[in-house]
């Protein structure tokens, strides 16, 4: 199971999705795949790219 070392800083529009940027931070995610218009409009948070489901699929194929 992961923890939430650090809490992320991030002008996200809807502040119940911190926890999900702070998990990211925390465990160096690469991605977050998401459907959440909010997270999705970061397009990235540090090193996390943050995706659709058919984003991420079609880089999956390549």
């Amino acid at each position: 199971m992961a923890k939430i070392e650090r809490q992320a800083q991030s002008e996200i529009r809807d502040p119940k999705d911190l926890y999900l940027l702070s998990l990211a931070e925390s465990i160096n995610a690469d991605y977050i795949v998401s459907g959440d218009a909010d997270l999705l409009d970061l397009k990235q948070h540090k090193q996390t790219k943050l995706l659709r489901l058919i984003e991420f699929r079609k880089f999956l194929e390549n």
